[in-house]
């Protein structure tokens, strides 16, 4: 990418190109940081769900306890989703 000075034709001030690639660098990592919270929380969340359907399924009586353990297991499991190219 060249920063040329519309007035002059020359190339940028080196300042201009320096902030560009401090800026690049800082949203890069707030990106990353961004990408590794939010895995953080998808796994939290199945965590949750997961106890959340082992106790009611040990509480409540059988028919309902395994309905439950099933929208359990397929919640858990659209929240693991570590081979999606989306993430």
């Amino acid at each position: 990418m060249s920063n040329t000075n519309e007035f002059t034709g020359e190339g940028a001030p080196r300042w201009i190109d320096e902030h560009q690639a401090a800026m690049r660098e800082k949203l890069d990592r707030h990106v990353a940081h961004s990408q590794e919270r939010f895995d953080a929380a998808l796994d939290k969340t199945s965590e949750v769900i997961g106890k959340a359907g082992s106790f009611v399924k040990k509480h409540a009586p059988e028919g309902i306890g395994d309905r439950v353990q099933d929208l359990t297991d397929r919640a858990q499991a659209a929240l693991n989703t570590d081979g999606d190219s989306d993430r």
